[in-house]
């Protein structure tokens, strides 16, 4: 059996390497939207740009990503936006190689710059962070959750507030990032203890404040908002979305009206299933049982009802969806061309005239990005990736390896509950997993160095002593 090390304290690396390693690093991870011709727009955007520029609290997302992008753009530009993200990225990703490296490559200055030709060319990084969207901090959660874990508080620590607040952050953005977060942290905790993994109590402590800080942001966001003490004040909708695409609400209206909710009986019995997205962008736009606001009620109920109706059913429906989403993540197939009546097309024309230009020339627009070719390489790299990773999740296991086994059972931890977030509670977006898969490389780099840099030692003699768990670097 081979045993971590110990971790002493990085060395700080050349201010010289430093400044390459950024610059390199933003320039790869802003490649999506270079080679685009502009930041990269989602049908969503419109509504993260507004809530910032006229500093309104939307009713359907929390307000936190909008008012991170206010201070970016300062409705001038949306390339500040990009070099932010991909600057994000590149902090984190130092940060992660600089703690949980083996000694001797911490700070040695090809890990680096390797690993983020690897995550530019073989992951679908660059065309989140060159996107103007929230989706980019779901593994920055992730990234940000191992920091903060691996941590002893160190309140004048610049870098210790830096990981903590990113946290907070990335989970703010979205309500689904917080039950990622949790996940992640009880993972870890379950590597403390069943792994003895070198992490300290009161990192897990702070990871799950964080969590609790995230949760307070958006509950006092949607009550700004509306009134109600909620995390998603429409989550009940987006939920009878979902069952109306598995088809179990029309089942139980079918065998329950006219007895139960009679307004939506004969609306949403014979509902056609496998139709989530024209249910909610389509049929509820159009003002079909009142729209978004006459059916929000009715849906929280309905969709608790049906869900205690058959949750054997919808358990096993859910973990069917979810393996579906964790093995579909093709790369930018959500980024189509926007119409002048979308928000977002607006919002650019209205608030960002001197640069639509740019927009309607960019590939985006015209429906020129790359994305069967860009499918072809990261798909296949994707499976590969995820088979080494449970492949070396067994040897690092078996090897008592603790801090390879620990990235690697939190990474696909992280992978796993996102796909079930993702595509047996939501929507189901190809874009929802394709945004995780840059955790792999980065677990794998960490995983094989530490599997290979560790020399077998004999097994120690017995001790009544317990010993002391490796640690990571501080």
């Amino acid at each position: 059996m081979q045993n971590s090390p110990t971790l002493p304290p990085p060395r700080a690396a050349a201010p010289g390497h430093v400044l390459a390693y950024y610059a390199f690093a933003l320039l790869a991870f802003s490649a999506g939207a270079i080679a685009n011709g502009y930041p990269l727009i989602f049908y969503d955007t419109g509504t993260y740009l507004r809530t910032g520029i006229e500093l309104r609290f939307p009713t359907d997302r929390p307000v936190f990503y909008g008012l991170f992008l206010l201070p970016l753009h300062l409705k001038l530009s949306l390339w500040p936006v990009v070099a932010a993200q991909g600057l994000l990225v590149a902090y984190l990703l130092d940060r992660i190689l600089a703690r949980f490296l083996p000694a001797g490559l911490a700070m040695a200055p090809w890990p680096r710059p390797v690993l983020v030709a690897a995550l530019a060319l073989g992951t679908s990084l660059p065309w989140f962070a060159g996107q103007v969207m929230p989706d980019l901090f779901a593994p920055l959660a992730v990234l940000a959750a191992l920091l903060v874990a691996a941590s002893k508080l160190a309140w004048r620590s610049l870098e210790w507030w830096a990981a903590a607040g990113v946290l907070v952050l990335s989970q703010a953005v979205h309500v689904t990032h917080v039950p990622l977060v949790l996940a992640v942290v009880a993972c870890l905790a379950a590597c403390r203890l069943f792994l003895r993994a070198p992490l300290p109590w009161s990192g897990l402590a702070m990871s799950v404040t964080c969590v609790a800080a995230a949760y307070a942001m958006l509950v006092a966001s949607n009550f700004v908002a509306t009134g109600r003490a909620t995390t998603s004040y429409d989550g009940g909708l987006f939920l009878l979305a979902r069952l109306l695409d598995y088809g179990t609400a029309q089942d139980y209206l079918a065998h329950t009206c006219p007895n139960a909710m009679e307004r939506v009986c004969a609306v949403l019995k014979d509902f056609p299933r496998g139709t989530k997205d024209y249910f909610l962008w389509s049929w509820l736009q159009e003002g079909h049982l009142g729209g978004f606001d006459g059916l929000r009620d009715d849906a929280s109920r309905l969709s608790r009802l049906v869900v205690q109706d058959a949750p054997l059913r919808h358990i096993w429906l859910a973990l069917q969806a979810g393996l579906q989403q964790f093995l579909h993540f093709p790369t930018a197939t959500s980024l189509d061309a926007l119409l002048p009546s979308t928000s977002a097309w607006r919002i650019i024309h209205a608030r960002f005239a001197w640069e639509a230009a740019q927009f309607d020339a960019s590939l985006q627009q015209h429906g020129a990005l790359p994305v069967a070719f860009l499918s072809s390489v990261h798909v296949p790299l994707g499976f590969g990736m995820l088979a080494a990773a449970a492949a070396l999740l067994v040897l690092a296991a078996w090897r008592r390896n603790t801090i390879a086994a620990t990235v690697l059972a939190t990474v696909l931890t992280a992978l796993a509950v996102n796909a079930l977030f993702g595509g047996g509670l939501s929507m189901g977006d190809a874009r929802y997993q394709s945004r995780m898969m840059m955790l792999l490389p980065i677990a794998l780099v960490i995983a094989i160095t530490h599997l290979l840099y560790t020399s077998r030692a004999p097994a120690a003699p017995p001790s009544s002593a317990a010993p002391r768990p490796p640690e990571f670097q501080a």
